[in-house]
């Protein structure tokens, strides 16, 4: 399966984020995103699933603020 991420809607995405995506998604590693509050992160997170959902991949977000 090859999913190429581009965005979303609600998501505008630069180019060196879509890399590390299509990067981690093509791994099937994990991607760490970190970020001040209020910068996307679980924007991203969402749209990163719903892409993948839409391509038939099963799909589990968990949003855990861990106090990192």
């Amino acid at each position: 399966m090859s999913v190429s991420f581009r965005g979303t809607e609600n998501y505008v995405a630069s180019p060196e984020l879509m890399g590390a995506v299509d990067i981690a998604v093509a791994l099937q590693k994990p991607l760490l995103i970190k970020g001040e509050p209020g910068t996307g992160k679980t924007t991203l997170c969402a749209g990163i699933a719903s892409c993948l959902a839409a391509e038939g991949s099963q799909v589990l977000c968990i949003d855990a603020d861990v106090g990192l």
